[in-house]
């Protein structure tokens, strides 16, 4: 997409609705699933230094990304996430 988003707020203005769209998908969504990965990195890093001293850890954080990722998943894929 060659849009220059500097522009004013009105850079959509006159455009293809599906225009906006594709701009979504492929910035937005493109760094939120970059996003869901890191936070599973980052907890990996948080158990391997902590693990040992909080077990509890462990069971709970993989929980959690395990549901953050298929709950963005699933919301993201109703909406033409890529």
């Amino acid at each position: 997409m060659d849009t220059d988003l500097s522009q004013s707020p009105d850079i959509w203005s006159g455009k293809p609705l599906v225009s906006l769209m594709d701009h979504i998908v492929t910035t937005h969504h493109t760094f939120c699933r970059q996003e869901v990965a890191r936070v599973g990195s980052l907890f990996k890093e948080v158990i391997a230094s902590h693990g040992k001293d909080h077990p509890e850890l462990k069971q709970g954080a993989a929980k959690w990304v395990k549901k953050l990722r298929q709950d963005y998943d699933r919301r993201l894929g109703k909406v033409g996430g890529r």
